[in-house]
């Protein structure tokens, strides 16, 4: 078996040290007597790091800090499967061919001889994610610390709700407007979030909630969906807000979604505002990387905190780290500045920010060593979370802060991308790494590097070798960008610096084709006839068009008023003063791989949309393989890939049911898909 570090395993920095031994070396009248050490103290295996089965290790050393020699005669480990579970082996075991031969001896620091002995503890993942527990009991001759005993827990699967924005300020909204705003909500876990209901409370009526397809009003009454909303890890849902102002007076709603994240079981509070400007705090910049730093240097970044009202005071009750600013006991640190008082300020006594003004705090990062890395390369970087407490909509703010420790002659790559983490398909995101940096001369060389979605082939302007090149995000998914840069020694970054990106799509429908061409030498080239051309359509139940392929009813492709396709990318379906119920083609791709994309914010209820695909002009590359995606509120909930494709063929690929969102493939008699061969409309048919 592969031993791995896979545990989370909580170690207190440096050699946790149990019993009490001699201060000092040897010297006359000095007491001579053994001290158990043991590294680490307390384990926690994770088990969202294994697969199903998968067993890991973790090696319990054991050292002598006394001044005579250790004898180690009884290890025994305490373990009883939960009630109800049959394990076909130990959850928790000791590896029994690495068990020292007991009694043993474990010599002193320096001796030379049995400087330390080593017992590897086994956790198997059993698929039913049940909490284990365990202890490690270790019999020696310290007579302090006779029986030391070492706490064994797991650490299962977890999901996290992130809601971004945690408050939603709609803003001033004039009489008889009506603004609205967006939150998503992300599973940031390791486990899956369901999303089981939400209580949408508010003292004004003029407020609506969107959710899955659904208008809701205020009400004290708790929503549960008939059945819950699953997201796996780093999937993502949205909710939409709404206000109309009927008068000038502030407003406000609370809404508290509930979900079985384990960290928010009284849910998770989504606070709005309208017609109001409180207090407010912008932390600049809102996350703290410090990146590479050479140990045990200290380094300090100034981190700024504004008060983005124009009109009201922000009331600063707190600026610290979650261990407390007189503890600093890790590589970070807060450090308030001498003109603004001690530090100590609190709610009654709160550091008064005028409006529109800002202070400064500095952030202070010593690394202890050069950071280990993890599985695929990156540094494990160590972290902390500077908490900002104030009378500002958001109570606490966070602000994630990070750095690893590098060798001294090893240049730092450092991303950063205009857009932010989140963005809609078809943004240009704008990449940035001039803030790449060596400690011993100037970066002269970039190379950058994407894991894009499937199928995905979007490329760096101008080039991947571009300081600040700019990316199209065309399909949706997670980007993960990465980064490495050499000095003008020739020196490489020891780790590229990475970020990700989530492509989500902000409407109700969104449907997405992509498509390869095996007889297309060079799908990246681009031009007139430069490869493939195939279009994706999309109509309403009003379409209605010659019959071509022969099922006796009328087709709904390419008509001029009821189809959404190339020719007419924009329809005007419903009100005639509002764009959102209207659909439009946001991407035509005429030479090759795609994607086309086709987006309808507000979908009529009782209505069944089709959506399919034409073979528009191979150019003489031959036959396609098409895929095609539907997300609904950002949900995939439909994918057929790789549907083969020959020149002129329609495949209508199905039918999206509003409200209820449902997606439906159309199938041929035969189970096949509905493909017709020779489809030539004759006002569009080009001989």
């Amino acid at each position: 078996m592969v031993r791995k570090l896979f545990a989370m395993v909580l170690v207190v920095l440096g050699l946790v040290t149990l019993g009490c031994g001699a201060a000092g070396g040897k010297g006359p009248g000095q007491d001579l007597r053994p001290e158990i050490q043991v590294d680490p103290a307390e384990v926690q295996f994770s088990m969202p790091t294994l697969s199903v089965g998968e067993t890991g290790a973790v090696d319990i050393v054991i050292t002598n800090g006394g001044t005579k020699a250790l004898t180690i005669s009884e290890v025994n480990l305490v373990y009883t499967a939960p009630d109800g579970v049959t394990e076909p082996e130990a959850a928790i075991r000791l590896k029994a061919d690495d068990m020292p031969t007991l009694p043993v001896s474990v010599g002193l620091p320096g001796s030379g001889e049995n400087e330390a002995q080593v017992i590897t503890l086994l956790f198997t993942r059993y698929d039913d994610e049940i909490d284990r527990s365990a202890e490690l009991r270790l019999v020696s001759d310290d007579k302090d610390n006779p029986t030391l005993t070492i706490p064994i827990t797991t650490v299962r699967p977890a999901p996290l709700l992130r809601v971004v924005p945690e408050a939603i300020d709609l803003g001033q909204v004039t009489l008889e407007q009506t603004a609205e705003k967006e939150a998503t909500l992300r599973n940031s876990g390791t486990g899956n979030l369901e999303i089981t209901g939400f209580l949408f409370k508010s003292a004004n009526p003029n407020f609506a909630l969107t959710f899955e397809a659904q208008v809701y009003v205020p009400s004290e009454t708790q929503v549960t969906l008939a059945a819950p909303l699953v997201l796996v890890p780093d999937q993502a849902t949205f909710l939409k807000v709404s206000y109309t102002a009927l008068e000038s007076a502030p407003a406000d709603a609370q809404i508290i979604v509930f979900s079985n994240d384990p960290k928010a079981p009284a849910g998770t509070l989504i606070q709005v505002t309208a017609n109001q400007e409180g207090a407010c705090v912008e932390v600049i910049p809102a996350e703290v990387d410090f990146g590479g730093k050479v140990p045990p240097n200290q380094y300090l970044l100034p981190v700024e905190l504004k008060n983005c009202s124009s009109t009201k005071q922000l009331e600063i009750a707190k600026i610290d780290f979650e261990n407390g600013i007189d503890r600093c006991e890790g590589p970070f640190c807060v450090q308030i500045p001498p003109e603004l008082g001690d530090g100590l300020f609190n709610a009654e006594a709160p550091l008064v920010v005028n409006a529109g003004a800002s202070i400064i705090v500095n952030v202070l990062y010593a690394p202890t060593k050069e950071s280990e890395v993890d599985e695929s390369g990156q540094p494990i970087r160590d972290r902390a979370v500077l908490i900002v407490e104030s009378n500002a909509f958001t109570a606490t703010t966070q602000v994630q802060v990070s750095g690893f420790g590098i060798p001294d002659d090893c240049p730092v790559a450092v991303i950063h991308i205009e857009e932010g983490e989140e963005v809609i398909p078809q943004t240009v995101l704008h990449l940035h790494g001039e803030n790449s940096y060596s400690n011993a001369g100037n970066i002269n060389k970039y190379e950058w590097e994407v894991e894009q979605p499937a199928l995905s082939a979007s490329k760096f302007v101008p080039t991947p070798s571009y300081p600040s090149p700019t990316f199209e995000a065309n399909v949706a998914g997670k980007y993960v960008f990465k980064l490495n840069v050499w000095d003008e020694y020739g020196r490489k970054s020891c780790f590229s610096a990475e970020a990700v990106v989530f492509v989500v799509p902000d409407e109700a429908i969104h449907v997405e084709l992509l498509w390869t061409s095996p007889g297309d030498p060079n799908p990246d080239d681009e031009g007139p006839m430069a490869g493939t051309d195939l279009d994706l359509h999309f109509a309403h139940p009003n379409a209605s068009q010659e019959d071509l392929d022969g099922d006796g009813k009328k087709d709904p492709w390419f008509d001029p008023t009821w189809d959404t396709f190339w020719f007419y990318p924009l329809q005007n379906w419903g009100s005639i003063s509002s764009n959102d119920d209207n659909p439009s083609l946001d991407r035509d791709d005429v030479d090759g791989n795609g994607p086309e994309n086709i987006n309808l914010d507000v979908p009529e209820d009782s209505k069944t949309y089709a959506f399919g695909v034409n073979y528009w002009d191979d150019h003489g590359f031959g036959s396609a393989f098409a895929t095609v995606r539907v997300y609904v509120y950002a949900q995939l909930v439909f994918e057929v890939k790789d549907v083969v494709m020959y020149d002129h063929d329609m495949w209508w690929c199905g039918s999206i049911d509003w409200p209820s969102g449902q997606v439906k493939s159309k199938m041929s008699a035969n189970g096949g898909y509905w493909l017709t061969h020779d489809y030539h409309h004759p006002l569009f048919y080009q001989p």
